[in-house]
């Protein structure tokens, strides 16, 4: 972006820089307050933000009125034309973001302590805080939704609390998260509560889309990695997929990524207990999800210094930063460290693998023998039937005649 850039848009949105520091060169350091600003016109270029992209200078007056009724003095009249100093979609991004600090599911720190609570709900609200490396200024700035109907909205809502001592001392140990910001909590919640304001959420322009990114690279999501939805202007969405997150291989003898001609590389045994009854058993591993920072930046050689001590110092430790209050949202990181540098094919030489015993061949089987065919049985005939006849009956011998006896 640079910083002539930076310096540009503040001054549209009413940024008067301290002429005390007029020589002063803008470092990116810049957007931490490096050059002073008037704490009111720090608050109406919130209100810029807030209100669209739409700057309105601020002012202390609105009208006066003599004893009779007359009006001397009328803002109205002499109010400047609002300017859009930038873009709908770039100004919701930026209140998207400073929203999380009072919602407690996105900002498990914060949101619990600073959300607005009504019978209807929480008041979705911005809140940014700000502390002097002297502890001399303590600062919250924060806007609620403006009414989305410009014919009964005056705008949005905007309150900064500054807290300090009157003779420019240092305030001991404390920080805006501890003091101001407990006042602009309440006295938002009483404005909105006496002008009964409904509870509504910042509407999304036109031009604002939402995303399925990695949470570690901010790039399409890949095949590895944590996915997360987010908001970003349609012209500036992320095209490539994600490529931190990067399947290796570790050679063993020196910890570095593994590439062919390499010693042995590590292998990464199954989760869980496997079954010892399984078939096959479970194999090792070769490979693992790893996330690769190396060469990041590497087109600005001191942030990719900075990377490599950065990854030096957790490389081993990642189980930490899930506790650490660097542990970037919306959790730890989804892997471990990959090593910073590649092995050097042929400087370690591969283990010989012991190799494998050959199997003792079984024995062939002795064939059974062929059964002898029994021999098939020839068929009885059956007898032919003898007829029977019937037996003839004798010729009875005739009686004599009693008369013809001598």
């Amino acid at each position: 972006i640079g910083t002539d850039a930076v310096v540009s848009l503040g001054e549209r949105l009413g940024l008067d820089w301290d002429p005390r520091q007029e020589e002063e060169v803008a470092v990116p350091s810049l957007t931490l307050g490096t050059i002073g600003v008037h704490f009111l016109d720090l608050v109406g270029a919130y209100g810029g933000i807030a209100n669209g992209g739409q700057f309105h200078p601020p002012y202390l007056i609105e009208r006066i009125e003599d004893s009779r009724g007359n009006v001397i003095y009328d803002h109205a009249n002499d109010a400047e034309e609002p300017e859009q100093v930038l873009s709908a979609a770039s100004a919701h991004l930026v209140t998207d973001i400073l929203a999380d600090n009072t919602d407690p599911e996105t900002n498990p720190l914060w949101g619990p302590r600073f959300q607005l609570q009504t019978d209807a709900g929480r008041r979705p609200a911005t809140l940014k805080t700000g502390t002097t490396n002297d502890f001399k200024d303590l600062q919250a700035v924060g806007y609620l939704a403006p009414d989305p109907d410009p014919a009964v909205s005056d705008g949005a809502i905007v309150t900064g609390v500054w807290v300090g001592n009157s003779d420019f001392s240092a305030i001991e140990d404390v920080f805006a998260a501890d003091g101001p910001t407990f006042i602009w909590h309440d006295y938002m919640a009483e404005v909105a509560a006496l002008n009964e304001l409904p509870v509504r959420d910042f509407e999304r322009p036109e031009g604002v889309v939402e995303v399925t990114v990695d949470t570690i690279s901010g790039m399409l999501k890949g095949e590895f990695g944590t996915p997360l939805t987010e908001l970003f202007r349609a012209d500036r969405q992320p095209t490539s997929q994600d490529t931190v997150h990067r399947e290796l291989r570790i050679e063993v003898e020196t910890g570095k990524i593994w590439q062919e001609g390499c010693g042995d590389f590590a292998t990464i045994a199954p989760a869980g207990s496997p079954d010892p009854s399984a078939e096959p058993p479970p194999r090792e591993a070769e490979e693992r999800v790893y996330i690769d920072l190396s060469g990041w930046e590497e087109d600005r050689p001191t942030w990719e210094e900075a990377n490599l001590a950065w990854i030096a110092e957790w490389t081993g430790r990642e189980a930490e930063l899930s506790t650490s209050v660097r542990s970037p949202y919306p959790g730890p990181l989804d892997a471990p460290l990959a090593p910073t540098e590649e092995c050097t094919p042929g400087e370690i030489p591969t283990s010989s693998p012991t190799p494998s015993p050959t199997p003792t061949p079984s024995p062939t089987p002795t064939p059974s023998p062929t059964p002898t065919p029994s021999p098939t049985p020839i068929p009885t005939v059956a007898p032919t039937p003898t007829p029977i006849l019937p037996t003839p009956t004798a010729t009875p011998t005739p009686t004599p005649d009693p008369a013809q006896a001598p």
